[in-house]
């Protein structure tokens, strides 16, 4: 850590420890005479263990054996997700009370209405974190149409039954984030469902590892991605969580030996058809210090007018250049499209578009919500996706 970001991370612990303060306390209004002195202190004790979990084993990172830091780190992710809808049902219950204070009511037993609210509190938390975590499990699939080739139609071959088709289906899939929390099992039910899906084409939009190599490499999961084998082949590009572990060139040797395909700040013809792109992100400036190539130094000598551009960039912030390219189609992830409601509000205002297909004249950008989760493993602002994409004339 840069000693710079050191008085930035003492603002952001304090406020969190703050913040979880303010939980605990209401906590103890409301359960705390269930207990006695003693049984306080101990509910103290393992509260503020909870609190600290994620980030202590985070921390101790590979001292600890696999299966109890994958637990410890569920444990302390779920947590995470607690604290933010806590938050948000104890900040409405005390507007209520200040308001209430100015209306003449009064509780014969204000502990025992603070005792039920307080269950009623936890009971809506924990609902919310299951059907999240149900959620988050069963992604759905989205279908997109895009006019992409130009007529007359740019002809590609389907490798099935050697026919030959205008249009070319297209999944993508973004942000799997696979590693402590999302692990081989779920991995493998993507692989079926694409596998079921049947696509000319596969492109992962970054974020397919997070941070660490090592879960990828002990599961096996270079074997599960080996299963698919579409017959335009699958691509990926690099998100910014696989710069964050310092384990990047691991990370692309992995997966080309799974047979993805990893473009950075390159492109290929694809059949003789269209040029696909695939970029580096935007967090290897900042973490690398060298600067991704500018997209049109990549597209020079590609007439985009003529021979249409498909691009993969991981973060969908850079589109109007994009579009000054010439790129008649971007596909990109990381947004999550916020993951935990509320913050879907907070991305809908960080990009473009955080979710969905956005249109402008005869160039499209499409952003994925994403398979995985990172953090907590649940969704509760919108649903995973694995999206298909059929491209046209």
């Amino acid at each position: 850590m840069k000693w710079s970001m050191i008085p930035l991370v003492a603002l952001l612990l304090a406020i969190y420890t703050a913040l979880n303060y303010y939980i605990g306390l209401r906590g103890v209004q409301a359960f705390g005479h269930l207990l006695g002195p003693r049984g306080l202190r101990m509910a103290w004790t393992l509260y503020w263990l909870v609190v600290y979990l994620y980030m202590a084993v985070r921390l101790l990172g590979d001292r600890l054996p696999s299966p109890v830091k994958r637990r410890l780190i569920h444990a302390g992710a779920y947590w995470m997700a607690a604290m933010v809808y806590l938050l948000m049902f104890l900040i409405l219950i005390d507007l209520i009370r200040v308001a209430a204070a100015f209306i003449p009511l009064t509780f014969n037993q204000p502990a025992l209405l603070r005792y039920h609210v307080g269950l009623l509190v936890v009971g809506l938390v924990l609902g919310i974190l299951v059907y999240g975590t149900w959620n988050a499990r069963n992604p759905r699939q989205v279908g997109y149409q895009v006019a992409f080739f130009n007529p007359p139609a740019q002809e590609a071959a389907t490798a099935t039954d050697g026919e030959i088709q205008s249009s070319l289906r297209v999944a993508l899939v973004s942000d799997i984030h696979l590693g402590t929390i999302v692990g081989s099992r779920r991995l493998e039910k993507l692989v079926d469902q694409l596998n079921e899906m049947d696509p000319d084409m596969i492109l992962f939009a970054g974020d397919i590892i997070d941070e660490n190599v090592n879960h990828f490499i002990d599961d096996r999961m270079d074997e599960i991605f080996s299963r698919l084998n579409p017959p335009l082949g699958a691509y990926a590009v690099l998100g910014n969580h696989e710069y964050y572990g310092g384990h990047l060139e691991d990370i692309v040797h992995h997966l080309q030996a799974a047979g993805i395909r990893v473009l950075r700040d390159e492109g290929l013809h694809i059949e003789g058809s269209f040029y696909l792109v695939g970029r580096e992100d935007l967090a290897s400036e900042r973490l690398t210090g060298k600067p991704r190539k500018p997209l049109r130094d990549i597209l020079d000598g590609i007439d985009s007018d003529t021979t249409p551009v498909l691009l993969m960039d991981h973060q969908p912030k850079d589109w109007q250049e994009a579009k000054a390219a010439g790129v008649r189609l971007q596909v990109s992830g990381h947004t999550h499209r916020g993951q935990l409601f509320p913050f879907g509000f907070i991305t809908e205002r960080l990009f473009d578009e955080d979710w969905g297909k956005l249109e402008e004249g005869d160039q499209t950008l499409i952003v994925s919500s994403g398979y995985g989760t990172w953090g907590p493993p649940i969704r509760t602002g919108n649903r995973p996706e694995i999206v298909m994409i059929t491209l046209v004339e």
